[in-house]
């Protein structure tokens, strides 16, 4: 890579979106200044983050130590990935490109120990080129049918870098910075047949990615990997976080879109969405609804108002649930 100009760069990437690419943004709090939580480096729970000076500090045993316990994005991967300054540069302006539609998608990172594999669509290949509806009306994902619920999701080998949760794009749509980076969500720098799009990871019960749902602010339009790579009968959007909330909320939310959820969970700060993209419950998402209502009381069901299916999902979960149905 060539020249980078540090300066630029420092003030190009916000911290908290670096923190989202290393899966470390989800832990913490919100604060006046920033976020705080537990620092990644000597596991105290006195690492901060100034949003506004783009810098973090760790006044546990950090503070103090042998190596540098603050500073900012260059001295935080430099310190996480053990390379020098000049290298932490080239990896930031790698993962977070100025422009958005020329650069090579950005470096990979595993999610797990071993590495991920681009998911179909994202990487220039064929994936599901054909244009969804708008969010307003239920994403036309191939039907939850008998074949369809044969074939199981498979953890994908990679992960999409370069996502970038504190985008304006993602704020335009409704989003919160915060939320979508919780999720895994947010407008994707790289290449591909997901340029240009809002992703949106579906992930299964151990928190693994199975694939992504791409939004377009521009046209309102969707796009899934191909048919063969993802089975929208086999996932829920959410089921992982709705699994492991911490908070015990007592009412589920149920959306028919990703950006839906995120827009309710923005919205409605105590509340823990999930969404299907299929036109019908198929059992797989009976079953994982069921958990995840098992210690809960009541069943919000958000829908649009056109849409044709609506009425269809909330009969079955009447006949099961205490439902409070919205039409969005």
């Amino acid at each position: 890579m060539g020249y980078i100009d540090w300066k630029k760069l420092k003030a190009r990437v916000p911290l908290p979106d670096l923190l989202a690419h290393y899966g470390l943004f989800e832990g913490l709090t919100a604060t006046p200044q920033g976020y705080e939580g537990t620092c990644p480096f000597c596991g105290s729970s006195a690492f901060k983050v100034n949003t506004e000076k783009n810098v973090w500090f760790c006044f546990g045993e950090c503070k103090g130590g042998e190596e540098k316990g603050g500073g900012n994005i260059l001295d935080f991967v430099a310190r996480k990935d053990r390379v020098s300054l000049k290298e932490a540069a080239s990896r930031i302006a790698t993962w977070f490109p100025t422009d958005k539609t020329v650069h090579e998608p950005t470096q990979k990172q595993a999610v797990t120990t071993e590495s991920r594999q681009e998911p179909a669509g994202a990487d220039g290949g064929q994936g599901n080129t054909e244009a969804l509806p708008t969010p307003e009306k239920p994403p036309t994902a191939p039907p939850s049918g008998s074949d369809f619920s044969a074939m199981e999701n498979k953890p994908l080998d990679f992960a999409l870098r370069g996502v970038a949760a504190f985008d304006e794009q993602v704020t335009a749509a409704g989003i919160a910075a915060v939320v979508a980076a919780s999720y895994g969500a947010g407008y994707f720098t790289g290449k591909g047949t997901m340029a240009g799009r809002i992703v949106f990871p579906f992930h299964d019960d151990l928190g693994r990615i199975l694939g992504y749902a791409g939004y377009r602010p521009a046209d309102h339009s969707w796009k899934y990997p191909a048919p063969d790579k993802f089975n929208p009968a086999q996932a829920v959007f959410g089921m992982y976080h709705a699994q492991n909330d911490e908070a015990e909320r007592d009412t589920l939310v149920l959306c028919r879109t990703p950006l839906a959820a995120l827009r309710h969970r923005s919205e409605h700060r105590m509340a823990i969405p999930i969404a299907i993209t299929t036109d019908t419950l198929s059992a797989f998402h009976r079953d994982v609804i069921a958990d995840l209502m098992a210690d809960r009381e009541k069943l919000l069901f958000v829908a649009p108002q056109d849409d044709p299916r609506a009425v269809d999902i909330l009969g079955e979960l009447l006949g099961l649930y205490f439902v409070k149905f919205v039409r969005s």
